[in-house]
C-alpha cells in the first residue's frame, strides 16, 4: 500500500512538472497561442468573447493558417455584430435573415454578399500570436506601425457575369510601405525615385491587380515596375 501511495506522489509530482514546464516554454516563447483558447473574439462581434478557433469559423476566417474565404459581407459582417450570411436555395432566405439581423441591408457589404473572397496574409499583417498580451492577435508584430513591416495580403474575389460563363475575377497583391517612400500622384516612390505600387489605405501599396471581366478579358490593370513580388517586403527585404 505504502509503495502505492509513493508511485501516486510521483506521478502528481511528475504532472506537475510538465505543467511548469509548458508553462514556462510559453513564456519563453513569448506568445499566447490560438490553441490555448483564451483569445476570444472582441467585444461587438457576433461571436464576442467566444475563444478563437484554431480552423474555419463561421464567417470564413482560419486565423491560425492566415487565410480566409467566404462571401464579401461576412468578411465584415461578423465584426459589426451581425450573424453569418449563409445562402441557400430558399427565394426567400434574405428576407428571413434581414428580419433575424435589422440594419444588415444598411451594411456598405451587403451589396456585395453574392461576392467571393479569399484572402491570405502573412505575420506582420496579423499574426496567429498575441506575444504582447493584451488579448488580441498581434498586427505589424516587432514594428511600431504598418509601415516598414513588411505585412502584405493577397485578396482574391470573384462572382458571376451575365452573358460571360466564366464570370469575373479579380486578384490583388498589398503590401506595407517603407518609412523611405514618397507619395506623389497616388503612387509610392522609393528614394531612387522607382514607382513602387499604388496607395491604399494611408500606408500600404498595390503592387500587382490582375482582371477578368466580359469588358477587359483578361488583363493585368497594374503591376509594380520595381516590387511585384511580395518577398521584396520583409523585413528582410532588399528594397528600402
Amino acid at each position: 500500500m505504502k509503495k502505492l501511495f509513493i508511485i501516486a506522489i510521483l506521478i502528481i509530482a511528475l504532472v506537475a512538472i510538465q505543467a511548469l514546464a509548458q508553462k514556462g516554454q510559453m513564456k519563453k516563447s513569448g506568445a499566447v497561442t490560438i490553441q490555448e483558447e483564451i483569445l476570444l473574439y472582441a467585444e461587438g462581434h457576433y461571436l464576442e468573447f467566444k475563444p478563437l478557433e484554431v480552423g474555419f469559423d463561421d464567417f470564413g476566417y482560419n486565423y491560425q493558417a492566415m487565410r480566409s474565404e467566404e462571401n464579401y459581407f461576412n468578411a465584415y459582417a461578423g465584426r459589426d455584430g451581425y450573424a453569418p450570411y449563409k445562402p441557400n436555395k430558399d427565394p426567400f432566405y434574405d428576407d428571413v435573415y434581414l428580419s433575424e439581423n435589422p440594419g444588415a441591408e444598411n451594411h456598405w457589404a451587403w451589396g456585395y454578399r453574392d461576392v467571393r473572397v479569399k484572402m491570405n496574409w502573412n505575420i506582420y499583417w496579423l499574426s496567429n500570436m498575441d506575444s504582447d498580451f493584451d488579448g488580441k492577435l498581434d498586427r505589424f508584430a516587432g514594428s511600431d506601425s504598418y509601415i516598414d513591416s513588411g505585412a502584405w495580403l493577397t485578396n482574391h474575389q470573384w462572382g458571376e457575369a451575365e452573358g460571360y460563363p466564366q464570370g469575373w475575377f479579380v486578384f490583388t497583391k498589398i503590401s506595407a510601405a517603407k518609412s523611405s517612400w514618397v507619395k506623389v500622384d497616388g503612387f509610392w516612390f522609393d528614394k531612387f525615385g522607382n514607382e513602387m505600387g499604388e496607395v491604399i489605405w494611408g500606408s500600404f501599396a498595390v503592387v500587382q491587380e490582375n482582371n477578368i471581366n466580359p469588358e477587359d478579358k483578361h488583363r493585368i490593370k497594374y503591376l509594380s515596375p520595381k516590387a511585384a513580388g511580395l518577398g521584396k517586403f520583409g523585413p528582410r527585404g532588399n528594397w528600402k
